[in-house]
């Protein structure tokens, strides 16, 4: 990538100088655009370009943050009983807890398998 990065930067430097060299020559145009393809350029490679540290705190984050998703969480509580929300994989599930109860709690959700859809169930029981 830092390859990438240098071979980048020189070919956004010589567009640079072509436009300031059109600006001397009072061609207008051709200096708009050889800037115009160089800060074109200079931002693509600057917003492409990311560092190992930063890709490595990314990373973190994004575990950080599907750990935090799939441990259950509690949503609201009302009338003795608790519902709580979770993410195990793609979607959200929900559940209910209620003091002194078994309770079964349902989750619905339509799946695509080509061109057929299927709508699939989660049971989730609490004591």
């Amino acid at each position: 990538m830092t390859v990438t990065v240098f071979l980048t930067s020189l070919v956004v430097i010589g567009l640079l100088v072509a436009a300031w060299q059109c600006f001397e020559e009072e061609y207008i145009g051709a200096g708009l655009l050889f800037f115009v393809l160089s800060t074109g350029m200079l931002s693509v490679t600057i917003s492409v370009w990311q560092s190992p540290a930063e890709k490595l705190e990314e990373a973190l984050k994004e575990q950080a943050t599907r750990a935090a998703e799939v441990a259950p969480r509690k949503i609201s509580s009302a009338d003795g009983c608790t519902v709580y929300a979770f993410k195990p994989q793609e979607r959200w599930l929900y559940f209910t807890k209620c003091e002194m109860a078994e309770t079964t709690t349902q989750n619905s959700y339509s799946v695509q398998y080509g061109k057929t859809t299927r709508t699939e169930t989660m049971e989730i029981k609490t004591k």
